[in-house]
């Protein structure tokens, strides 16, 4: 039951993906209890024990850091890591806003 409640505030772990990278290289998917992978294959829980697996893979822990803003649900930590993993692409996103600095996506969700 507690699992079906888990919301980002509980966490101090998301996980990202970076599975599209072969043909979408600055895209990187933030994974949360509340947002699954953009492709909708990949829960929090699915990248937790992924990342457990192999943490140097493709999918990995994020440490989420400070909030930085709880309506758009932008963290610090994630945009660190998708600085890093997008190659200085993204410098920042908002995990519960399509404006502004919306989470990215490949080609196949735009």
């Amino acid at each position: 039951a507690r699992a079906r409640g888990l919301t980002d505030e509980d966490v101090d772990t998301f996980y990202g993906c970076a599975l599209c990278q072969s043909f979408a290289p600055t895209h990187v998917c933030v994974i949360t209890p509340q947002r699954y992978a953009n492709c909708g294959a990949i829960s929090w829980f699915d990248g937790r024990a992924a990342a457990g697996i192999d943490p140097k893979g493709p999918i990995y822990a994020i440490k989420k850091g400070e909030c930085l803003d709880t309506e758009k649900g932008e963290y610090s930590g994630v945009n660190e890591s998708a600085m890093k993993r997008s190659m200085g692409e993204v410098k920042r996103v908002h995990l519960y806003s399509a404006f502004g600095y919306p989470h990215t996506s490949c080609g196949c969700f735009e």
